[in-house]
């Protein structure tokens, strides 16, 4: 035998004896790569949408259609229509329908400061402008967000969300 097919030989031996020592020892699939750079995690942020009133319904439908046509579904995570249930008497009977209660906004879910995904929703029709200073958009506080999704029904309470009177009164008025 040559001497190459010896070093090869053994090569192939320590390699099978290495991969089952490195999988048992849980070394094989935790050692982090240095080949790669390793990107930080970006933050997910809602952003508000400022839309032609009475198109929230078809915003949606548009930014949902453009976001994956494009390829900014990574980027962006969830659309909302801020809305609520609301209770109101018709013809004598309890009759239950969603309010929005932001016309003209819709809610945006996606990576802060990603630059492809702002361009995308910024173009998209019916679409405005992002609520924010400077025409840079400005990320909502996590504590208004969460109690826009509460108002929603989104938070707290899993069962039936309250439902709000729907009240058509104007001042002066008279009432029973």
């Amino acid at each position: 035998m040559s001497e190459e097919n010896v070093n090869t030989e053994e090569e192939a031996a320590t390699a099978t004896v290495a991969e089952p020592i490195a999988d048992a020892v849980g070394l094989a699939e935790s050692a982090p790569s240095t080949d790669a750079p390793v990107e930080p995690v970006a933050k997910k942020v809602w952003y508000v949408v400022h839309t032609q009133s009475g198109f929230e319904n078809k915003v949606q439908a548009n930014l949902e259609k453009r976001i994956k046509m494009l390829g900014v579904g990574t980027s962006v995570h969830r659309i909302l229509i801020p809305t609520e249930e609301v209770a109101e008497m018709r013809e004598g009977k309890r009759k239950i329908s969603r309010r929005k209660f932001f016309p003209g906004y819709v809610l945006v879910e996606m990576k802060e400061n990603d630059k492809d995904a702002w361009h995308v929703i910024r173009n998209t029709p019916g679409v405005t402008n992002f609520v924010g200073a400077d025409g840079k958009p400005q990320s909502l506080p996590e504590d208004e967000v969460r109690y826009i999704l509460k108002q929603m029904g989104m938070l707290g309470e899993v069962g039936k969300p309250k439902v709000k009177p729907k009240v058509d009164i104007e001042v002066g008025e008279s009432i029973r």
